[in-house]
């Protein structure tokens, strides 16, 4: 039996030319972001971010651990609205490795 997701990605996929496997990771990347960056939501909501900074943000924060996401996602959203998409990266991946204690811990 098919789940609701997978139907739901299969009626869209037919009307969008797409493959079922690619719709099914445009929701769930949708779902992470809705879940865990709720403050990048509300900035993309807002106009404050671009597609290209909302993306930064999610490949950033990924890597981090559930617990840090929280504090991760309120700093990269305020962080995203005063940068551009190309210093956002290079700012993000110095922060995400200050929240990463996993990495601290390896280097030491």
């Amino acid at each position: 039996m098919h789940s609701p997701m997978r139907e739901i990605a299969s009626e869209v996929a037919a009307v969008r030319h797409l493959s079922d496997r690619t719709v099914q990771s445009h929701i769930g990347r949708a779902m992470q972001l809705v879940d865990e960056y709720p403050a990048v939501v509300r900035a993309g909501e807002a106009g404050a971010l671009t597609r290209a900074h909302v993306r930064i943000v999610t490949d950033a924060g990924t890597p981090l651990p559930e617990d840090r996401r929280p504090e991760f996602d309120a700093l990269a959203a305020g962080l995203a609205a005063e940068l551009s998409p190309g210093r956002l990266r290079t700012r993000l991946a110095a922060l995400a490795e200050k929240l990463n204690p996993t990495k601290l811990t390896e280097r030491r």
